[in-house]
């Protein structure tokens, strides 16, 4: 879903209801998807797993762009995007290796290790070593091999 129209707004609202509308539109075609083809265990879970991260995927990049396009607005109404963002972190695990077959998963892991590394990184930092503090605080298995790596 291309979210650029939504660049610049101080308040998620906007953007949040267009990620609500993509991902029920995402969700019909994956249900018409599985009663149709009737596919394995695992294309199930993993459509399951692309439709419970796609909004926090989706809301997370774009709420960790728009703040460096609307700077002062964003952080007077951070308590309003950091709201939705934890509600739907609320929805998923950050650190679940079974989810690890979708796209949207590990997009998110990406954009989670990245923004954190941003967020704590000062002068000085050594950044390898931020990483893998970052990784080892909030990831175990599969999923810390991949950000390790």
């Amino acid at each position: 879903k291309d979210l650029s129209s939504y660049e610049k707004d101080t308040l998620p609202y906007r953007v949040m209801e267009a990620i609500r509308q993509q991902c029920r539109s995402n969700d019909s075609a994956a249900k018409a998807f599985l009663s149709t083809h009737h596919p394995s265990k695992d294309r199930i879970l993993n459509l399951q797993n692309e439709c419970a991260y796609f909004a926090p995927q989706n809301y997370f990049q774009f709420k960790e762009n728009n703040k460096f396009a609307v700077r002062a607005a964003y952080q007077r109404n951070l308590p309003q995007w950091q709201s939705i963002q934890d509600s739907l972190f609320a929805t998923i695990r950050l650190n679940n290796d079974a989810a690890f077959s979708s796209n949207c998963y590990r997009w998110l892991l990406g954009d989670f290790l990245l923004r954190e590394k941003e967020r704590l990184v000062h002068p000085g930092t050594d950044l390898n070593l931020l990483q893998e503090k970052i990784i080892q605080q909030h990831f175990t298995g599969r999923t810390a091999q991949y950000l390790d790596g």
